[in-house]
Parts: structure tokens; C-alpha cells; sequence
């Protein structure tokens, strides 16, 4: 665990003199390496001890974990550029990182033969690397003064990523695997892989089953047991692009700062038909407004039917299918702050140095979201409850 960094104070340089606009130019480079190491397996099979066997009357212990004599360290290796600035008197600053992050034996679940007695375990299972861009840029748009004089600043963050898998340690061979273990060489790291729907049954017999396609590209009652081929890309459920924009309003005592967020590049998998579909074929829910459209003979459409053409139970691949996958970009405005500062003139008369009131909402709602089908990408359709939240700060 290491690293060495270097610094170049570029506005000192006497090339640098004429330009009286620069306040603050510094050049950064800096190379290290971390590393990780999982802390819930051993090299030893582990087992915990519980009561008196029931057939035996003999204690009894139960296996928690394999042994994993071959997991290794996890090892991230970082090298990054950076600039800090400061021009016009100080009143734009930030700064901008580019970086580049290759991480070797990283942990994750591989599945197992069940015969083994387990279904899986975490092993070192792939090498990843991460590139990107970090942007971080304020702006006085009025420069903070007197007390009554009005000020505006503006702060805003941005940052990019791209993540690529560059080698998997023993890739998943079926299509169930590659889905709880989603690594695959030139794909993201959180790739998002999808049966593909082939439409919903009207043969005898099987009418209101969903089908989906094999590798053949043959429509299928089930595909999961398959190969990996019966699968498609679909995109990463990792965001590619954050942007943070902070805006703070002061005048005479009173402040306002309304901070938002934008979120994009990204993919989610959504789709309340499955989900319904089960709770209404385990008898427990009410009907929704969308099986209105439900399938049937005479109205081919791709929701599941239910009644008299409702399939005994939803296929397992329904809740991994391409028809679920919508986009994930979302603005938010993440909370926003009313305050208000009293004089000091008037608090030090009450014995006090500071004074100030503070009413914030948190979590108002999205302002836009890309898919159509109402539902939050941050949390898959349960939204957060909006906070409010009143303060009195008083310091002595």
C-alpha cells in the first residue's frame, strides 16, 4: 500500500507574471496502489455449533462457509492528472482530475455445483479498469460583500466514468450464472443482461405463456438453464455521467441554496407486470389499470393475461427480460435551504454571537426522468418521502 504524488505551482512562474487574471494554477500527478481483503472467509471451513442433534441427540454444527485457501488480495492501482485553479480575482475556482484505475482480483460471488453443498463463493473472480473525468467549477456571479449587498454563487460538479471488465477468472457458462455474476471481458462492470422476449403464446395449450428466445433464436417456454448466447447486453446500471448544481442566494440576512442533481448514461430494469402478475396469481393484490391491454387471443399485446388466460406461474426470466429495460437518466433537486441570519448588532445584545433560522426540504421530487412508464430510477419506484426540517442555531 503505496503511493507517490508531485506538484507544480505553475502561477509562480515568471512566464506566468503578465497574466494577472490567474490567481492560482497548480499542476498534480500522483501513482499508488491500495489493496483490500474480504473479511468473511477464512482459508478454513468454518461452522457454527447449534443444539443437540434431533435423531442423534449428539451436538451437531452447521457449515457457514467453504474454506478459500486461494482468495487473494484485492489490488487497485491509480494514476491521476490533476489541475487547481483560481482566475478573475479569485471569483471562478476549482479544479479538474482525469484518472485512470485498474483493479486486479476483485472480489465477487462465483457460482458454484450444488454438489459441492454450496451454491457459491466469493473468489477473486476479475480485473477491471475504471477512466474518467472529475470537474469542479465555482462561480461568483455576485461577489459576496456588506450585508445588504446581494450575492449569487454558483458550484457545480461534474464527473464521468467508464468502466470496463478486461479479464474474468472462470466466466459463467449458463445464462442464470452471467446474471448473478455479471463480468464479461469488454463489457462494463455492472452490465445489465437480458433474455430476449419473443412474445406471448397463442398455440393451444400454452396460451397467455410467455416465450422467449434461444440461442437459435427459436421461442422458448424457458432459456435460464442455457448458455450465455440466449442473453443480450442492455446496458450498465451505473450512472456514466453525475452532474452536482449548487446555487446560493444571500441578501441582507437571508440566504437561499437550492442544490440539484442529474444522473445519466445508465440503464434500469423495471417491470410492475411481473411483479403484479405474481401477487395476483397468489391471490393478494388488486387489479391494475394496465391489464386493461392484457393478452389475449384477440389482443396480442405483450402484457400478461390473467384469468382465463393467466400462466400458471411467471416465467423466472420475465423479471430479467429486455422488454423491462428502460433508461435511468433523472434531474432531481436534492433539498433546498431557506435561512436567515439576524443581525449581530441585535443578537449580541441578548447575550448571544450568532443567531441564525433554518428551514430545509429534503428530497422534493424528480424534476425529469427519461423512461415513461412513472417510475423514480434512483429507487425503482419507491420514492423518497419528502423531509422538512426547521432549525434554530444559536451560538454563544
Amino acid at each position: 500500500l503505496w503511493s507517490v504524488g508531485a506538484g507544480w505551482n505553475i502561477h509562480r512562474e515568471n512566464f506566468m507574471y503578465d497574466l494577472t487574471w490567474v490567481n492560482f494554477l497548480k499542476f498534480r500527478f500522483s501513482y499508488g496502489a491500495t489493496g483490500n481483503i474480504y473479511q468473511g472467509a477464512t482459508s478454513y471451513m468454518t461452522a457454527t455449533s447449534t443444539d443437540l442433534n434431533d435423531y442423534t441427540g449428539l451436538p451437531m454444527g452447521v457449515v457457514t462457509s467453504p474454506a478459500n485457501p486461494n482468495l487473494r488480495w484485492e489490488e487497485n492501482r491509480t494514476t491521476n492528472v490533476g489541475l487547481d485553479y483560481s482566475f478573475l480575482n479569485y471569483r471562478m475556482r476549482g479544479s479538474l482530475d482525469i484518472y485512470n484505475k485498474d483493479g486486479k482480483n476483485i472480489f465477487n460471488n462465483r457460482v458454484l455445483d450444488p454438489t459441492t453443498g454450496f451454491t457459491s463463493m466469493v473468489a477473486n473472480v476479475a480485473s477491471i479498469r475504471n477512466r474518467g473525468v472529475e470537474l469542479s467549477l465555482a462561480y461568483d456571479w455576485f461577489v459576496p460583500g456588506k450585508r445588504n449587498n446581494f450575492s449569487w454563487t454558483t458550484e457545480m460538479t461534474f464527473s464521468y466514468n467508464q468502466n470496463e471488465v478486461m479479464k474474468v477468472h472462470n466466466p459463467a457458462a449458463t445464462a442464470s450464472a452471467l446474471l448473478s455474476t455479471p463480468y464479461r471481458e469488454g463489457y462494463p462492470v455492472n452490465a445489465l443482461w437480458s433474455y430476449r422476449f419473443a412474445g406471448i403464446s397463442d398455440q393451444e395449450g400454452q396460451e397467455g405463456y410467455t416465450m422467449w428466445y434461444d440461442e437459435n433464436g427459436e421461442a422458448q417456454r424457458s432459456v435460464s438453464s442455457r448458455s450465455t448466447d440466449v442473453l443480450e447486453f442492455s446496458g450498465q446500471t451505473d450512472p456514466k455521467t453525475i452532474i452536482g448544481l449548487n446555487n446560493s442566494l444571500r441578501w441582507n440576512g437571508l440566504s437561499l441554496n437550492v442544490l440539484m442533481t442529474y444522473c445519466g448514461g445508465h440503464m434500469m430494469r423495471a417491470l410492475p407486470e411481473y411483479e403484479q402478475t405474481y401477487s395476483l396469481l397468489m391471490g393478494y393484490a388488486p387489479v391494475r389499470s394496465y391489464f386493461l391491454d392484457a393478452w389475449t387471443p384477440e389482443n396480442p399485446t405483450s402484457h400478461p393475461g390473467f384469468g382465463q388466460y393467466a400462466a400458471e406461474s411467471p416465467a423466472s426470466e420475465a423479471a430479467d427480460s429486455d422488454i423491462s429495460v428502460h433508461h435511468a437518466d433523472f434531474i432531481k433537486i436534492r433539498n433546498v435551504v431557506l435561512g436567515y441570519d439576524f443581525p449581530v448588532s441585535l443578537v449580541r445584545r441578548l447575550g448571544v454571537n450568532h443567531l441564525a433560522l433554518r428551514f430545509q426540504v429534503d428530497n422534493p421530487g424528480a424534476l425529469w426522468t427519461r423512461n415513461n412508464i412513472g417510475v423514480d430510477p434512483e429507487t425503482l419506484g419507491v420514492r423518497n418521502r419528502t423531509s422538512y426540517v426547521f432549525g434554530l442555531n444559536i451560538n454563544l
